[in-house]
């Protein structure tokens, strides 16, 4: 496994495998995504985009993160904010995570956002940031 290799350029390309049922129209579900953190492959490490779909998917979502959302605020008052943290795994290098974080908290996977409609708003914002790049209902690359 290699070593931890931060911060990931803003402009480096992120790669999200989808499936089917994870494209709404043209764009990615929001269920598509995990709550607090939602995996993808860095293009660094992962340059063939094709390589990154998971077996049973067909299709990727790409994003970079000088794209994600700006920082959000439950009704409650909690600020959430995305980030874009290298996590390469003992069987996968290129693995990344785009993470919903609170400033001045450690990074807790188990973390649970207050209500389930913040979660869903956040699901959303992000899911608006992504782009389809090779469509899972019509697996060629999109130009």
């Amino acid at each position: 496994m290699r070593a931890v290799d931060e911060p990931i350029p803003t402009d480096e390309q992120l790669y999200r495998s989808i499936a089917e049922q994870d494209v709404d129209g043209e764009a990615l579900d929001p269920t598509a995504l995990d709550v607090p953190g939602t995996s993808v492959a860095r293009s660094k490490y992962q340059p063939v985009p094709t390589q990154a779909i998971h077996p049973g998917d067909g299709g990727i979502a790409v994003i970079v993160p000088r794209d994600l959302p700006s920082p959000m605020v439950s009704s409650g008052g909690a600020r959430y904010e995305f980030v874009a943290s290298d996590d390469p795994l003992e069987d996968n290098d290129s693995h990344a995570e785009i993470r919903m974080n609170r400033p001045g908290k450690p990074y807790k996977s188990n973390h649970k956002v207050a209500s389930k409609e913040f979660e869903l708003q956040l699901r959303a914002a992000l899911a608006l940031r992504f782009r389809i790049l090779i469509d899972p209902r019509n697996p060629k690359p999109a130009a």
